[in-house]
């Protein structure tokens, strides 16, 4: 069964995106026992240094074509080439997530937006797309990082995947983003259909779910709630949203621990601290893992056994 493929997309910056991604891959991959990669779309790099560290980072960003970049480079090795296998070390170099691979971000990918001309003969997503398929039977899941617009990177990874979890605040700001980020995510998948249609069994990627992140114990978000659960059904007009879709229980406290965990280079997971974020982010991992999509392109309302795990087919050198 090929990788679930994963997008944590908002427009909105601050929401959580990075600590979502990497929290939720790295459960997947430590709790679940799922062969998980995690691709890093955003040219700030925070998912990369913070799984590599800056040192490990530091060796990527000064070489040419090493990182997701390197996709959209001519001429270069296949793009398993640029994964970072077991990611996750402790500050002795012992690896503490073996089944938690990166596919990491350097500054070269601003050139995306800025300088790369699709001169190769195909859209810059649709030959992402193409290098990117040749991992899809290594992994259960492969998750993506998005920065916070839809832009060149963004929409790599949405045409990349099969589903969408918005992280969002409990605020009216989220609240319009949403609306917005909706009707991006539909003219995108209108713009894109002669590609589409020349990949077998493509499906357009859907929204499943808004995760509430940073959510404070004392505050009420049944405001919030209720207006994004609005937006999400007046969105099923746009057929970019499950039927399952909404704003889901599973929520991510606020918590100091949670940017404590950055400065460690580790996944809350494997950190020493706060049990209750952990709990938090295992829950929505958990969620994830027990909804996935059938072959129609929505969830078929079940909750399923965990699939076996699988292992990559090759493992690549650590660099």
């Amino acid at each position: 069964m090929p990788a679930r493929r994963i997008s944590f997309v908002n427009f909105k910056g601050g929401v959580g995106k990075t600590s979502l991604a990497v929290n939720v891959a790295a459960c997947l991959a430590h709790d679940l026992n799922q062969k998980v990669l995690l691709v890093d779309c955003d040219s700030q790099s925070n998912a990369s240094i913070w799984l590599m560290g800056i040192a490990r980072w530091n060796v990527r960003n000064s070489t040419v074509g090493s990182s997701i970049y390197g996709a959209f480079l001519p001429n270069l090795p296949p793009v398993i080439n640029n994964i970072v296998p077991s990611v996750v070390e402790n500050d002795r170099g012992m690896i503490l997530i073996p089944n938690l691979d990166l596919m990491p971000a350097t500054y070269e990918l601003m050139d995306l937006e800025e300088e790369y001309q699709d001169n190769q003969g195909n859209p810059f997503y649709y030959r992402f797309y193409e290098h990117l398929r040749s991992l899809f039977n290594q992994y259960d899941y492969i998750l993506f990082d998005c920065p916070p617009n839809i832009f060149r990177a963004s929409k790599c990874a949405i045409f990349a995947s099969e589903e969408i979890y918005v992280p969002c605040n409990p605020d009216r700001l989220s609240q319009i983003g949403l609306a917005l980020l909706v009707t991006k995510i539909d003219r995108f998948h209108k713009q894109t259909t002669l590609q589409q249609q020349l990949i077998p069994g493509f499906a357009p990627a859907k929204i499943r779910g808004v995760v509430l992140n940073d959510v404070d114990g004392r505050a009420k978000v049944d405001d919030a709630v209720w207006y994004m659960g609005i937006t999400i059904a007046k969105a099923r007009l746009h057929h970019v949203v499950s039927d399952d879709a909404n704003v889901l229980t599973q929520r991510i406290r606020k918590a100091v621990f949670a940017a404590k965990v950055v400065d460690a280079y580790l996944p809350a997971t494997v950190a020493e601290g706060d049990q209750g974020i952990k709990d938090d982010y295992l829950n929505l991992a958990r969620y994830i893992h027990n909804t996935p999509l059938n072959s129609r392109g929505d969830a078929d309302g079940t909750q399923r056994q965990a699939r076996a795990p699988r292992r990559a087919a090759r493992q690549t050198p650590r660099n």
